[in-house]
């Protein structure tokens, strides 16, 4: 009772979680066979997810990235915050440099102010056009 449980080598048989990777569920009840080929149902609450195991030891990094989770959070899900808030600060930084100096620059040559808008506009669809990228790498992170 209150054992991890995993898949086993025989189809749609579990049996008790010894190491660190994917989980099916927690056993409900105590299981103790007379053999061990003995095979018998009991209780599990399902939650599947990735379990790091404590047997004393310390997990590192190399074996939370192997078991394909970091905290019970996938790492397709940081790895896609990463890239979605990489691209807004690199969006955000540069339109805020372009348009200040833009600003600047009209300010000392109010005659090319046509065309010192139409390069603030330009650098707004390329920060758009960038941020959208972005979104879609990390969607596509995400999906595949």
């Amino acid at each position: 009772m209150g054992d991890y449980i995993t898949s086993s080598d025989m189809p749609g048989i579990g049996q008790k979680a010894t190491e660190n990777g994917q989980i099916v569920g927690i056993a409900l009840d105590d299981y103790s066979p007379s053999s061990p080929e003995q095979v018998e149902k009991i209780m599990v609450f399902v939650d599947i997810k990735t379990n790091f195991m404590s047997g004393g030891g310390k997990i590192g990094i190399l074996d939370a990235l192997t078991a394909g989770s970091l905290s019970g959070v996938s790492l397709r899900y940081i790895l896609a915050a990463v890239v979605t808030l990489v691209t807004f600060s690199i969006g955000f930084v540069s339109f805020g440099k372009t348009s200040g100096n833009s600003v600047e620059a009209l300010g000392r040559n109010p005659l090319a102010g046509r065309h010192i808008k139409s390069v603030v506009i330009f650098n707004f669809l390329l920060t758009f056009v960038i941020m959208l990228v972005g979104l879609a790498i990390a969607y596509l992170i995400l999906v595949l």
